[in-house]
């Protein structure tokens, strides 16, 4: 890379051709260090529709094929935008290798994403006060690995909604104590 020093100024300019140099090894570095990552913690943030829209935007960049836990727990995703962004960028191949999938106390979600579905080593999904959640992907019978559905508090969640789930799913629906209604 060709650096050049301006008399007047600080910093050092780049040749305009070295732009595209400077691009890829920029990218190079965000994928080293998202390629290392096991777990992405976003919970309690306060972040809406366009943060994990953002977020999902940088899964179909860098498909963080090590990541075994996302954690969006007490965000306000109101619109389901950003789930969407997050659904696409698992379409495209991102977080294939995903266990566990937390969003508790997302009291606006009112669905999942149909390609959740799509991560067939998916183990784990807390949904854990999502109030407004109404249904669930009809394609999660695909997900042979789940072993939890926690759905404490999700009170607009019927029984119909859970009979395409696997068999070896264990499904909680209360709270340790309290009287069961699934």
């Amino acid at each position: 890379m060709r650096t050049k020093w301006f008399a007047d100024e600080k910093k050092p300019r780049t040749e305009p051709g070295d732009r595209d140099l400077i691009i890829h090894l920029y990218r190079a570095a965000i994928e080293d260090g998202f390629n290392s990552l096991e777990r992405l913690s976003y919970g309690k943030l306060g972040w809406t529709d366009e943060d994990v829209t953002e977020l999902g935007a940088c899964f179909q960049e860098v498909s963080c094929p090590h990541v075994t836990e996302l954690d969006l727990s007490w965000n306000d995703m109101r619109s389901g935008s950003g789930l969407d962004a997050i659904g696409t960028a698992i379409a495209h191949g991102a977080l294939h290798s995903l266990q566990k999938l937390n969003l508790i106390n997302c009291t606006a979600v009112k669905t999942l994403p149909e390609n959740v579905c799509e991560l067939l080593e998916l183990q784990v999904i807390l949904l854990d006060g999502c109030v407004q959640l109404r249904m669930l992907p009809p394609g999660m019978h695909r997900l042979a690995s789940l072993k939890l559905l926690s759905i404490v508090n999700c009170h607009l969640i019927f029984d119909d909604a859970l009979r395409g789930l696997p068999s070896s799913t264990n499904v909680i629906r209360s709270k340790e104590g309290e009287e069961e209604v699934a």
